[in-house]
């Protein structure tokens, strides 16, 4: 089994159910931290990760999971009688937002990297030569 990022106490304090069940909650959240850990790739298995990815992760892992709990169909609207509600953009299931792959890749450090006056999106272990020859950190120092 994998290492999960949060825990059932985590999820339970993001939504307003009494209580969670804990055995759907732990499915979720070991499926979440594997997508989490999918994205981020090799800074979360350094030995130790840092504090702060991992607390990034912890907070996107919980958010992902209460979502999939609480709107599983992503149902963007709803309406009884005069009652409306609607959310902005519906998320089915378990999905990253935006602004959490950008929590992630700040934390990470693994995407982002500042050359001259362009900010580059890369992985470099997706293209090897590619990070070596492009972004190497000495030589554009």
């Amino acid at each position: 089994m994998a290492y999960s990022y949060a825990d059932v106490d985590d999820v339970a304090d993001l939504t307003a159910a009494a209580t969670v069940d804990p055995v759907k909650t732990a499915r979720l959240i070991e499926r979440a931290s594997a997508m989490v850990r999918a994205h981020v790739g090799a800074p979360l298995d350094a030995s130790p990760p840092s504090t702060v990815l991992l607390d990034v992760a912890r907070s996107v892992v919980a958010a992902m999971v209460a979502r999939a709990l609480t709107n599983p169909d992503g149902i963007r609207q709803e309406a009884m009688g005069s009652y409306s509600y609607s959310l902005a953009e519906p998320v089915p299931g378990l999905r990253i937002l935006p602004g959490e792959v950008e929590a992630l890749n700040a934390a990470s450090a693994r995407r982002r990297r500042r050359v001259g006056m362009f900010t580059v999106s890369h992985a470099a272990e997706e293209f090897p030569l590619a990070g070596d020859l492009l972004y190497d950190e000495e030589a554009t120092a």
